[in-house]
């Protein structure tokens, strides 16, 4: 009696040929490519654009803070709270743009479009974070800026 483990594995199939791609197979996998480079070249623009607007957003913030005396003193850490914000929201855009596909083990379809499709869902949810932070930055900015410096702000 042998156990399972002593079982020899199939002989490789040795009836394999190699063909061409028809025209078919080829448009496919030309749209296929570049629609993985536009789904990347998509996620990558969108962060991009979410860390522009969060780092000009804490400049133009800081800018307030600096330039216009408020007409009640607030505590730093009041006045900070939006800037934390908006750094967090620079942070998780700039993480959604350093998000790259990963070195693959094994080198199929199944496994190369399971990464692409992985990598481009990560940038859109961390993108998609990072707009939920900036809009979550701008209404704590406003609310600052009302309670600091009055209804009537400059």
């Amino acid at each position: 009696m042998t156990g399972q483990g002593d079982q020899k594995p199939p002989a490789p199939n040795t009836n394999l040929t190699l063909r061409g791609l028809t025209l078919e197979e080829e448009i496919a996998l030309e749209a296929y490519r570049e629609a993985t480079k536009a789904g990347l070249s998509s996620a990558d623009n969108a962060a991009d654009k979410v860390l522009t607007a969060a780092i000009s957003i804490a400049s133009a913030y800081a800018a307030l803070l600096a330039l216009v005396k408020p007409e009640k003193e607030a505590a730093p850490t009041f006045l900070a709270v939006p800037l934390l914000a908006l750094g967090a929201a620079a942070a998780a855009s700039a993480w959604s743009l350093g998000r790259g596909v990963p070195s693959l083990s094994r080198l199929d379809v199944a496994a190369v479009r399971d990464a692409v499709d992985k990598t481009v869902g990560s940038k859109r949810k961390w993108t998609g974070f990072a707009v939920l932070l900036l809009i979550v930055a701008l209404g704590t900015a406003a609310w600052v800026v009302i309670r600091t410096y009055g209804a009537a702000a400059p």
